[in-house]
């Protein structure tokens, strides 16, 4: 942060600083924050610029630089760090929130690509054990199935890294293709993943390596909230 340019804050700006660095924003959008900050956006947007920022991309492009270690290499303590932060209330939320979408669905089809396909796979079975109707759907993908039973309400919950997101957003397209207005989760290791926008809820967290254990993490919460709504 540029510390320099805080002595110009107003009180509410202020206010609006102090929550920013008390609180885990990685996963948050502009209006996220502005709604839990209880200010509007344009507050926000005026602190940003009085920061030093350009743009809410800028800061938060500088927010995860200075908050968390940028490694190649596998980081143990970054993979720590995202699994705390499922701890947030924000991301409670929208844990619950797809667990209510999944609870009323009738069927749930997991997609996987990649090291993705086998959480894919496990998340069809843990879903099928609490007795919710699940199957996974690995590349190559085949919507055969689906257009066979479109009857009922159906969600999509895919599942993939970054570097798979080319091919995920092509996936996409051809379900949103098929038009029988089913709902589309994303769990992805890329909160900026512009197939995020695709979907109808997106649970995404920031981690440079292709470590399966967040993924996992989110799928066993998932479940866990749905046994809670039983």
């Amino acid at each position: 942060m540029k510390y320099k340019h805080i002595n110009n804050l107003s009180k509410s700006e202020i206010k609006l600083y102090e929550y920013l660095i008390r609180t885990d924003i990685k996963f948050m959008s502009m209006r996220d924050i502005a709604l839990e900050s209880k200010v509007s956006t344009a507050t926000l947007s005026r602190l940003i610029h009085r920061l030093g920022y350009k743009s809410f991309k800028d800061f938060k492009y500088e927010y995860r630089k200075v908050t968390k270690k940028i490694e190649s290499s596998y980081d143990f303590d970054e993979v720590i760090k995202c699994l705390e932060s499922l701890d947030s209330d924000y991301y409670k939320s929208k844990l619950e929130e797809a667990a209510s979408l999944l609870y009323e669905a009738d069927m749930v089809v997991c997609y996987g690509i990649g090291n993705t396909r086998f959480v894919a796979d496990y998340c069809a079975r843990s879903l099928c054990s609490i007795g919710k109707l699940a199957i996974s759907c690995q590349e190559p993908f085949n919507f055969k199935i689906i257009k066979k039973d479109s009857s009922g309400k159906r969600v999509n919950l895919v599942i993939f890294n970054a570097e798979d997101e080319v091919k995920i957003a092509d996936m996409i397209m051809e379900l949103k293709a098929i038009k029988d207005n089913s709902l589309i989760i994303t769990i992805t290791s890329s909160f900026t993943s512009t197939v995020n926008k695709l979907a109808d809820l997106a649970l995404s967290y920031s981690l440079l390596n292709n470590s399966q254990i967040l993924n996992v993490t989110i799928v066993e919460r998932l479940v866990s909230c749905l046994k809670n709504m039983s």
